[in-house]
């Protein structure tokens, strides 16, 4: 979901895409932007079809991270298919 300048919403799409790098090798990535007001509902209706939806978090830590954020826990309840919400390794220091 983006509001503004589709170009640059594409933009960060592509840059996240290829942040990822040889971590996504061998992964099948599809470009989608939406316009649905909420973004639970358009990474759901995207994921139909899918056989597994999987989420990223902030990974805000302690208490936060025994929460789901509200993306997160509205795709594990309109999801059609499985939803696996990943966090990030945490470092200490």
């Amino acid at each position: 979901m983006w509001h503004g300048d589709e170009d640059a919403a594409r933009l960060v799409l592509t840059e996240a895409i290829a942040a990822a790098g040889e971590e996504s090798a061998g992964v099948d990535v599809e470009q989608v932007l939406s316009r649905n007001a909420s973004p639970a509902a358009a990474l759901a209706e995207e994921a139909a079809s899918a056989d597994l939806l999987v989420l990223g978090t902030r990974g805000r830590g302690g208490l936060h991270e025994l929460l789901d954020g509200s993306v997160s826990f509205d795709c594990r309840r309109h999801a059609t298919c499985p939803v696996m919400v990943v966090t990030a390794p945490h470092t200490v220091g």
